[in-house]
């Protein structure tokens, strides 16, 4: 997936301006910057959500304004930050919800979304909840329902909005540890938009940095975050810390 001159408006505000970045096939690519920097308007963008005002976001070379949302779901997985379903829905039931783009008049499901369905729960651990109803859950499995409905939508990329909002701390490393495996395991390309910059650093490969519409920094993790680049994404001194294994922010 690439970003090419992509500019936004709301209204005559400049959300992004002519900002151009490269998605790397099976990397986890984290988007950070502080609020109102344009993360979510990149996000819903590069799900077809919006529109941009000039340039585009292109998938195996092509606009994805240009390929119907059908097809594009075939080929990317969203998972957003606010989701919901009725109280009663099944787990099963939402999950089944993924394999709505590959369903059509002439087709009923069949063994293979039956298939697709079980190894998404499977993979994301809530298969013996599958016939209890959402309500019954806590956020940290709701969260898992919802990826696994992305998951048996069976494409190469998924992009997550803020994956750990409201999130306690255990569901939070709970929600990256999974999608870390999901591309270790399965290879597959993941772009997620994080507000904690230890966990961006510990979860990903790498960032794009984001300031007032612009891309500041993108690269991998170990290259692009440094005291520098922080103080002009965030506008704080923020101490980096290096260790053999690891690279941490003291945001304190």
């Amino acid at each position: 997936m690439e970003i090419k001159d992509l500019s936004f408006q709301y209204g005559k505000q400049t959300v992004l301006q002519s900002i151009s970045a490269r998605i790397r096939k099976g990397k986890i690519t984290t988007i950070m910057g502080s609020n109102g920097c344009g993360k979510s308007t990149l996000f819903y963008l590069m799900t077809k959500n919006l529109k941009p005002v000039s340039g585009g976001v292109y998938l195996n070379g092509k606009n994805i304004q240009e390929i119907c949302l059908k097809e594009f779901a075939k080929k990317v997985a969203i998972v957003h930050q606010y989701n919901s379903a009725p109280n009663d829905t099944t787990v099963r039931t939402l999950v089944a919800y993924g394999r709505t783009p590959y369903s059509s008049f002439y087709r009923r499901s069949g063994s293979e979304d039956e298939e697709a369905i079980d190894w998404a729960m499977r993979v994301t651990n809530i298969y013996e909840y599958k016939d209890k109803p959402l309500c019954t859950l806590s956020g940290g499995q709701r969260q898992r329902v919802w990826i696994a409905m992305a998951l048996a939508q069976k494409t190469e990329i998924l992009l997550l909005d803020e994956p750990t909002t409201y999130l306690d701390i255990r569901y939070q490393i709970q929600i990256l540890s999974l999608i870390k495996s999901l591309n270790k395991d399965l290879g597959m390309t993941i772009v997620m938009v994080l507000h904690d910059i230890n966990q961006a650093i510990y979860y990903s490969d790498e960032v794009i940095g984001l300031k007032e519409g612009r891309v500041i920094v993108q690269g991998e993790l170990n290259e692009a975050i440094n005291s520098a680049t922080l103080q002009e994404i965030f506008g704080v001194n923020l101490k980096v810390v290096e260790t053999k294994d690891c690279k941490y922010v003291l945001a304190v």
